[in-house]
């Protein structure tokens, strides 16, 4: 299972490997308190996507997350708040990390 740490934004392999930070949350520098802060997932378009698991779904070419992202499909035990429709996706926007990997 692959991991990230929405306190930290770390992202480790099935083997608890650290590959890279990332970030979740914040909207783009509109609500930056929400950057990986878990106490904001319940909020859309500023806290993290809410904690959980998470399968890697379809992989989306040339859009308006960037050259490519991928769905995250939430499993059905989670409790989503409300919310949905999260990708993993490079900082196209250089909104905060530039060449870091985005969750949300």
């Amino acid at each position: 299972m692959w991991i990230f740490e929405s306190s930290t934004g770390e992202w480790f392999d099935p083997n608890g490997t650290f590959l890279v930070k990332g970030y979740a949350g914040g909207s783009c520098g509109k609500n930056p308190e929400g950057i990986n802060n878990p106490k904001l997932q319940g909020e859309a378009k500023i806290g993290p996507l809410p904690e959980g698991l998470y399968t890697l779904g379809n992989l989306v070419l040339e859009s308006h997350l960037g050259k490519f992202a991928i769905s995250l499909v939430p499993d059905p035990s989670n409790n989503m708040m409300g919310r949905g429709d999260f990708y993993v996706h490079g900082d196209e926007n250089k909104c905060y990390f530039p060449n870091r990997l985005v969750v949300g």
